[in-house]
């Protein structure tokens, strides 16, 4: 190669070079500006993602504490209007009951009875009432007029102090007539004190609204030196009754409107909807400050293109390690926003250490120091009955068969013999290389009252109301499992009809009121003749026959159970002050036969107490 071509040679190389080099640098300068844009954009996306979770969470948090709250005022006053149904003066009882509610429960707060005539009969409040006060004329005209229970209003709408809300309920006769109201007045505190959540609504207003009242409540927490520009109650209503939703994240709760978050709910089980306003400048703050560092960024970028390399790199490598930081931190900031009210509990299970929150040690009554319990102090807690649930449900989850755990069990609360039904739910939130786990976080919610109202249905599905019996849905059940075993293994069983002699002539002669006592008294002496195991399987199929099924019996064995009973009920009159009626009974006897039908079965022994009957009473008859 000649000099000249040589020189030429070089001198397109270092062009190169150069032009290499300034192209490399446009590149990425346009590319650190599109990950700055797109950052930006995302932050963005969070921002408003955590604006609209934590207002859905906030207001569905604010509704069920408020529900709590409400339901049980109008349980109270429940109470209250069916025990003054039948009386136009307050018991003192149910008046020292009501007061004593009063003074012990730090939501209720008082309390007014007016009779139908508008005189103040009783009440009990924390401020003077007198009669003057009340515009009783309006308070009961309302309910007169069907006003929707359990109603809901301003106490300053009755003429009270206007802090808190007024629950009424109509006091209604037996007749159907009018008696008159009782008033439950309830103070509502912030459901947010001394919790993570409060310092994220340090800035909200909450509205409560319902079909009796636009305005129930009204609490703003916002700090005196910001200046919002609320949206006024109308126009918060008007736009949740137009907006129907769309695909986006909570949609149905919250809803970004220019620099404010509105949400609204409905109160479980009640007619009340709240509205929440948030502003979402704490929620941009981080969107705002990525703004700010994308433009500064670009133009040091600009100038000094190699400073910025380095420092984009370094920046990475610390964002990596602060992200990974803010990833747990943000996992345990979430389930105590998301447990509210609950009780939480974090557990490293490689390191044997965890964290339990304050609410957690508050529903179960003990002391808050982490070195006293640990999660094998909780499985110890479980009621004996429930643990093996518990546990089944835990390890599971543990093992990696199920995405979670959840399941209801009983809790010892304190150190006393006492148990509350409690959800106990959670998931492991971090495994090994080899998938075992490291991290699991769980939380306990309080669902006695709920659970013992579910268990007092079930009890009052299968159950007669008037004996306590097992009722004729019960029967259906019991006696198609027993069919189902004999079939099966072969194993007999009989069925025992009990009818009460002479029945309507008792009613016709003392009435039905004493029918039923006497129905009542037959019950527990039949039951008083039964064995435990024939007791769990004694019926009433209404009006005065009863039915007794017997598994692993032949006909003559239920004959003699039969005849126990009956001898028992003929020696033992039903007792009435000075009166004594006799009361004696006939039974009919049937025995599976192969082939049988439960009905039956059912059948013959109705068409053996049919004979014992015919045959002149106070005997059993065998099929």
């Amino acid at each position: 190669m000649t000099p000249a071509r040589r020189k030429h040679h070089d001198w397109r190389q270092i062009l190169g070079e150069e032009f290499l080099s300034i192209f490399l640098s446009i590149g990425l300068l346009v590319g650190v500006l599109f990950m700055l844009a797109s950052q930006t954009v995302t932050e963005h996306r969070i921002a408003s993602q955590k604006a609209l979770d934590t207002a859905a969470f906030g207001i569905s948090t604010y509704a069920d504490s408020l529900s709590a709250i409400l339901t049980k005022a109008d349980s109270v006053a429940l109470l209250a209007a069916r025990r003054l149904s039948d009386t136009d003066t307050m018991p003192v009882p149910l008046q020292k009951q009501m007061t004593a509610i009063v003074q012990d429960d730090s939501d209720i707060t008082g309390f007014i009875h007016i009779l139908e005539t508008g005189v103040v009969s009783e009440s009990f409040t924390f401020q003077n009432i007198t009669e003057k006060m009340l515009d009783t004329d309006v308070i009961l005209s309302r309910h007169r007029d069907a006003w929707i229970e359990p109603a809901f209003l301003q106490s300053g709408e009755l003429g009270l102090k206007a802090n808190e809300i007024a629950t009424e309920r109509g006091i209604w006769r037996a007749d159907g007539s009018f008696a008159g109201i009782v008033i439950i007045l309830v103070s509502v505190g912030s459901p947010y004190e001394n919790t993570p959540l409060e310092k994220f609504l340090t800035e909200a207003k909450i509205r409560v609204a319902g079909a009796n009242s636009e305005n129930i409540l009204t609490n703003q927490y916002a700090l005196a030196d910001t200046v919002i520009d609320w949206v006024e109650a109308p126009a918060e209503t008007a736009y949740w009754q137009t907006y129907h939703g769309d695909e986006a994240l909570h949609s149905e709760m919250a809803r970004i409107r220019d620099d404010i978050v509105l949400s609204h709910a409905n109160l479980p089980g009640l007619p009340l909807k709240v509205y929440m306003q948030i502003s979402t400048d704490r929620f941009f703050e981080a969107y705002r400050s990525t703004q700010r560092n994308a433009i500064i960024a670009s133009i040091v970028i600009v100038a000094v293109a190699g400073v910025l390399l380095l420092r984009i790199r370094l920046d990475r490598q610390t964002k990596r390690s602060d992200e990974r930081k803010r990833r747990a931190l943000d996992q345990r900031l979430q389930f105590a926003l998301d447990t509210a009210g609950q009780g939480l509990w974090d557990w490293n299970i490689t390191e044997g250490r965890g964290y339990f929150s304050d609410s957690f040690y508050r529903l179960l009554d003990i002391e808050n120091d982490d070195d006293k319990i640990d999660v094998t102090d909780l499985r110890q807690r479980i009621h004996s009955d429930d643990r093996r649930a518990f546990n089944k449900a835990l390890n599971a989850h543990l093992a990696g068969q199920t995405p979670s755990f959840e399941v209801d069990a009983r809790i010892q609360i304190g150190d006393r013999d006492h148990w509350e039904w409690f959800t106990h739910s959670g998931s492991v939130t971090e495994r090994d290389k080899f998938n075992n786990p490291v991290r699991v976080i769980g939380l306990l919610k309080n669902i006695h009252h709920q659970k013992l109202h579910n268990l007092s249905l079930e009890f009052e599905a299968f159950h007669d109301p008037l004996t306590g019996l097992l009722n004729r849905t019960a029967l259906e059940d019991r006696i198609a499992r027993t069919h189902a075993k004999t079939v099966r293994d072969g194993a007999p069983y009989s069925l025992v009809m009990i009818d009460i002699d002479h029945f309507k002539h008792v009613n016709d002669t003392y009435g039905h009121n004493t029918g039923d006592l006497v129905l009542q008294h037959v019950t527990s002496t039949a039951a008083n003749a039964l064995r435990f195991e024939e007791e769990t399987l004694f019926f009433r199929l209404g009006g005065e026959e009863f039915v007794v099924l017997l598994p692993d019996t032949e006909g003559e064995g239920a004959r003699f159970v039969a005849e126990r009973i009956r001898e028992r009920i003929e020696k033992s009159p039903t007792k009435l002050a000075d009166t004594i009626i006799p009361v004696t009974v006939s039974a009919g006897i049937a025995s599976y036969r192969l082939g049988e039908t439960p009905e039956e079965i059912l059948k013959r022994a109705d068409h053996a107490l049919y004979q014992a009957k015919e045959n002149g009473r106070n005997q059993s008859c065998l099929e």
